[in-house]
C-alpha cells in the first residue's frame, strides 16, 4: 500500500509544494478558475519527460538560490518559472534552444514536443473538480512590433496563454499586467513588473495558485510559543503548532521526513528536517529530483508527534545571474536567437519570479509568478542617410486596405 501511494507523490508534491495556495474554504468557489483565467487546453495526457525536466530544474534552482542567500529563506515555484521559460522556449533557435533545454533539463526536447506535451501535463495539474491547482499564462506584446504569428498561436493552444496587445509604455501598463497576475494568484502577489524598460517588447507571465486544507487541522489550542534556532545561530520565538497521531514519517541518521496530507489526498506537503548537525545549505546542496522522490518513497505510517512552526514568507527573485550560471547565458546576450518568436533580433532581458507561503492550523496559502521580459537585441542594423533637398513624392496610404488616399509630386515643398 505505501508503494502504491506514495509512488504517485512526485507529482502532486515535488511539483506543487513551492506553488500552491490553499484554504478549505476558497476551494469550492475555485473550478470555475477567476475571471482572469486563461482558456482551457485539451491535450494528449503524454506529458512525458516534462515532470522530470520540470522538478530537475526546479531543485536545481533551489541549490543555486540558497548557495547565493547565506541566510534567509527560500522559496519557489519549479512549475511557474518552467512554464514560463517553456514558453520562451518556444522561440528559441540554435544555440539558444540548446542552452535553454540543457538549463531546463528538457533533455534534448524540441519546442514542438515540449509543446505537445504541455497541454496534457497542464489538465492533469488541473482537475476538473478545482480541487487542484490553477495555473494560468499570458502574453503581453507591444502594439506594432512584429512577433510571428505561429509563436503565438502556439501559447494560445499549448499553454492555453492569454495574448494581449497593448502599448507596454504607456502609464497603465504595469498596473494591466499586475492586476492579471493578482487575479491569477488571488491577491498574494500583487505584482511582477514595475516601470516597464523602454526597451521591453513582450512579456510572458505565469502565475499558479492553489487552493486546500489540511486533511487533519492542528488545533488552534494546542499551539504554544516556543524557540527556534534560526540559521545564523540565532534564537527566536515562533508560534509552533502540534499534533499526534498517525502521519506517513521516515527518519535516517541525517534527517527526518514527515508527509502532511491536505483534503484532497492527491496533494501533501514533505517536510524535510536536516540532523542538528547538518547545516541546512549544506543539506540542500544535496537535494535532487531523484533524491527527493526516493525518500518521499520511502515513508511509512507511523503513530507520533508532530511540531511544526506557523510559516509566513514571502519570496523575490531576479533570476537572470542565475540563470546564466545554470547555463542559459546565452539567451540573455546579443548572441540570442529567438527568430522563432520575433520577426527582429531579440533575447531575454529578465526574469522575474516571486512567491508567497503561509502555513498554519487550517492549511496552506501558497502562490507565485514568472515574468520573462523581452527586448530587441543590440546588433548593429545597417545605417542610412536620406536627405531630402530636391523634388519628391509624397502619398498616404490605407494600410488596411491598400487604397492610396493622397499622392503627389513635389516640386515646391514651401508653395
Amino acid at each position: 500500500m505505501r508503494d502504491r501511494i506514495f509512488r504517485l507523490i512526485p507529482v502532486g508534491a515535488v511539483l506543487l509544494v513551492g506553488s500552491l495556495t490553499m484554504h478549505g474554504a476558497q476551494a469550492k468557489s475555485s473550478s470555475a478558475g477567476p475571471a482572469c483565467g486563461a482558456p482551457a487546453v485539451s491535450g494528449s495526457q503524454d506529458y512525458g519527460g516534462l515532470v522530470q525536466a520540470q522538478n530537475s530544474m526546479g531543485f536545481r534552482l533551489l541549490r543555486h538560490l540558497t548557495a547565493q542567500n547565506p541566510s534567509g529563506d527560500t522559496f519557489l515555484s519549479p512549475t511557474s518559472v518552467a512554464t514560463a521559460l517553456e514558453m520562451a522556449y518556444d522561440g528559441a533557435v540554435g544555440s539558444t534552444r540548446t542552452a535553454m533545454a540543457r538549463t531546463l533539463g528538457l533533455a534534448g526536447m524540441t519546442p514542438a514536443q515540449v509543446r505537445s506535451r504541455a497541454p496534457g501535463l497542464l489538465e492533469m495539474l488541473q482537475p476538473a473538480n478545482g480541487a487542484g491547482p490553477f495555473i494560468a499564462n499570458s502574453l503581453w506584446a507591444q502594439r506594432e512590433v512584429g512577433f510571428r504569428r505561429a509563436f503565438l498561436q502556439h501559447a494560445r493552444s499549448g499553454y492555453g496563454a492569454t495574448v494581449r496587445h497593448i502599448d507596454l509604455h504607456a502609464p497603465s501598463a504595469p498596473a494591466a499586467i499586475n492586476s492579471w497576475v493578482s487575479c491569477a494568484t488571488r491577491g498574494k502577489i500583487s505584482s511582477i513588473v514595475g516601470k516597464i524598460p523602454p526597451q521591453t517588447v513582450l512579456y510572458l507571465i505565469n502565475a499558479v495558485y492553489f487552493s486546500g486544507a489540511w486533511q487533519r487541522p492542528f488545533n488552534i489550542a494546542n499551539t504554544r510559543t516556543q524557540p527556534f534556532t534560526t540559521g545564523t545561530g540565532g534564537k527566536i520565538e515562533v508560534p509552533m503548532m502540534t499534533a499526534s497521531g498517525s502521519y506517513w514519517y521516515h527518519k535516517t541518521p541525517k534527517f527526518q521526513t514527515v508527509g502532511l496530507y491536505y483534503t484532497h489526498t492527491r496533494y501533501v506537503m514533505v517536510i524535510l528536517l536536516p540532523n542538528k548537525e547538518t547545516p541546512l545549505r549544506s543539506f540542500v546542496a544535496g537535494i535532487t529530483a531523484s533524491r527527493w522522490s526516493r525518500w518521499v518513497d520511502h515513508l511509512t505510517y507511523l503513530p507520533g508527534t508532530l511540531f511544526l512552526p506557523r510559516i509566513s514568507v514571502r519570496t523575490d527573485y531576479g533570476l537572470v545571474p542565475t540563470l546564466t550560471a545554470m547555463g542559459m547565458g546565452t539567451a540573455f546576450s546579443d548572441n540570442a536567437d529567438f527568430s522563432d518568436m520575433c520577426v527582429q533580433p531579440c533575447k531575454i532581458s529578465d526574469v522575474r519570479h516571486r512567491a508567497f507561503l503561509k502555513v498554519d492550523e487550517k492549511g496552506t496559502i501558497a502562490a507565485a509568478a514568472t515574468s520573462v521580459g523581452i527586448e530587441p537585441t543590440a546588433v548593429q542594423t545597417p545605417q542610412f542617410t536620406m536627405t531630402v533637398n530636391r523634388p519628391f513624392v509624397a502619398g498616404i496610404l490605407d494600410r488596411r486596405t491598400g487604397a492610396v488616399l493622397f499622392v503627389g509630386a513635389i516640386d515646391n515643398p514651401v508653395g
